[in-house]
């Protein structure tokens, strides 16, 4: 009778625990990216929400498309981001490993660049959160 008793607040306990650190709700983020109405080949797409403390990075993919994922699965918590758009990165190469590809030159309108100064926000909700970047 006592293990029981134990095994039963145990497992309210493990509930509780469980509600308490369920990740919070997201939304699906995705779009293209342009520039003069071409899509941008490479590059990345930050989503900044500094009260949250929140810089994540989307990829872009070759046909100016991105998708956010971060650990929890895609898309973002529901909130406003500010967004910037930045050059891709170059990946580090690890000794012994083949050489990654070159990373393409592109140029972007230095005013994306930096969140204080590209004028892009998204308030993300529950579902699909298109959001594309039309950069002149």
């Amino acid at each position: 009778m006592q293990l029981s008793r134990c095994s039963g607040w145990l497992s309210i306990g493990l509930a509780i625990v469980a509600a308490c650190h369920r990740p919070p709700p997201q939304g699906r983020v995705f779009g293209t990216v342009t520039t003069a109405g071409v899509p941008l080949p490479a590059g990345v797409v930050v989503f900044h929400n500094d009260d949250r403390g929140v810089h994540i990075r989307a990829p872009i993919s070759a046909d100016g498309s991105y998708e956010l994922h971060t650990a929890l699965g895609a898309g973002l918590p529901f909130g406003e981001y500010r967004v910037s758009v930045n050059k891709p990165m170059g990946q580090p190469v690890m000794p012994g490993a083949p050489k990654p590809p070159p990373v393409p030159e592109i140029r972007l309108p230095a005013r994306y660049t930096r969140v204080e100064t590209s004028g892009l926000t998204l308030t993300v909700s529950e579902g699909d959160n298109r959001f594309d970047i039309r950069m002149d």
